[in-house]
């Protein structure tokens, strides 16, 4: 009897430890793991004991005794590279709600990552990700770059990758950025500047020798950075991830892609608890937002060089505006920007209540209308109601808009019903944009 006590509080003990670490219990899949991994005399004690201890009991004593007769096994994945908590990472199921650019098939011991492109919709990246390569039959190895998770190390083409490092608590990981020196996240800027992570490349250009003498496992890149290259930098061992979350057509689905680096790295479930967190928020914003009549008149962006490039109605830019309870004429079907004169523009806008705009190197309202002096015509300028996207912008540059924001969507929604619609939000101060003055 003291025996039976004995394991009943043990099961107790691991029954709640088990719940407070891995947050499930009575998961069907979870048993049957565990019993896959106990071995013979184990299976003949849980037997025993089955009809002395309630059901909680026998999932901790079976989590207890799986533990045991796995220490070999632990200690050769250890030497392969991961660990039993990798192992219980890699079988949560990915699952995807509105982005588009890739796809996620879940395995038992694989999962199946598809990138499409985003203009044309071919496949453009194929990835295997996999606890132990050597495992995996050939014919599934044959599918697409085979990557060990978790991934040892990784570099960015661009800074707007980088925001997911940050929430997916993976600094150590980074190696690797182009344009560094706009990075916004203090604790990378340091390691920038301690020579931890190396510059691989300047703004549209990158460096094939910087990024080999840095051979990080995986580099991230959008579609517009493709080259015949890529081939053989996989050869070489380093994976090249498209990443094209900022050709989605809403700001969820950007903000999904988290789940996307977070495959790599065995942070499936940590991204989705994160994003799931984020989409609640982002629906609570709208709600408030269309509970008002007021819809006010908006215009978005700013002349460059002779060329506004206005965004069409299936881009996240309308979509987000649309979901503040605002009117904003796009430029057509489509999730592109389309390049039009200042005189389409005028035509559109001159009236409008609010002017959004992402013009960079302007801090001032003097700023702003000194960089176009036609700018004044539009009743937004006149009545002192532009804002711009650059509350959070370093000395070199870095605006955070461009990498955290894009994992944000709840804050960058929020940020936008503030200034179209101030008497909902009174004591919310915005994180990402500021009114020009």
């Amino acid at each position: 009897m003291q025996k039976i006590q004995y394991l009943c509080h043990l099961g107790d003990f691991c029954f709640f430890y088990t719940l407070k670490i891995l947050n499930f219990s009575d998961s069907p899949k979870f048993l049957t793991t565990i019993f896959m991994k106990i071995n013979k005399l184990n299976y003949f004690l849980a037997k025993y004991c089955i009809k002395k201890m309630k059901k909680k009991h026998i999932v901790g004593l079976l989590f207890a005794l799986s533990l045991l007769s796995c220490v070999q096994e632990q200690k050769s994945n250890s030497v392969a590279g991961f660990s039993l908590q990798d192992s219980l990472d890699f079988t949560f199921h990915t699952k995807l709600k509105y982005a588009k650019g890739f796809t996620v098939t879940n395995h038992d011991t694989y999962k199946e990552i598809y990138v499409y492109h985003p203009l044309t919709g071919d496949t453009m990246g194929r990835y295997i990700t996999c606890l132990q390569a050597k495992n995996l039959p050939n014919n599934i190895k044959t599918k697409g770059q085979v990557i060990e998770v978790p991934a040892k190390s990784i570099a960015c083409l661009s800074t707007t990758d980088v925001g997911c490092i940050k929430i997916l608590d993976i600094r150590d990981k980074l190696i690797g950025c182009g344009s560094p020196q706009y990075i916004w996240d203090k604790q990378l800027e340091a390691k920038v500047k301690s020579g931890e992570i190396q510059e691989i490349g300047q703004g549209m250009n990158f460096n094939i020798e910087q990024i080999i003498s840095v051979m990080p496992e995986l580099l991230t890149q959008s579609f517009m950075d493709k080259t015949d290259v890529d081939g053989n930098l996989t050869k070489m061992g380093i994976n090249v991830l498209y990443n094209n979350a900022w050709k989605e057509q809403t700001l969820l689905a950007r903000g999904e892609w988290l789940k996307f680096i977070a495959l790599f790295f065995g942070k499936e479930r940590l991204a989705d608890s994160i994003f799931n967190q984020v989409e609640q928020n982002y629906y609570a914003v709208k709600a408030i937002a269309s509970q008002t009549d007021k819809k006010p008149r908006v215009m978005y962006g700013y002349d460059y060089k002779g060329t506004w490039y206005l965004p069409q109605n299936g881009t996240y830019v309308a979509q987000t505006i649309r979901d503040a309870n605002a009117v904003f004429t796009g430029a057509g079907d489509g999730n592109s920007s389309i390049p039009k004169s200042f005189e389409e523009i005028y035509e559109l806008f001159h009236d409008c209540e609010y002017w959004l705009s992402t013009q960079g190197k302007v801090h001032t309202m003097k700023d702003f209308l000194s960089s176009n002096e036609r700018y004044i015509d539009f009743e937004a300028a006149q009545n002192n109601k532009v804002y711009i996207n650059n509350k959070r912008e370093k000395l070199t540059g870095g605006n955070d808009y461009w990498e955290s924001g894009i994992n944000r969507p709840d804050l960058l929604l929020k940020d936008m019903v503030k200034i179209l619609h101030p008497e909902l939000f009174p004591n919310y101060e915005t994180v990402y944009w500021k009114h020009l003055e």
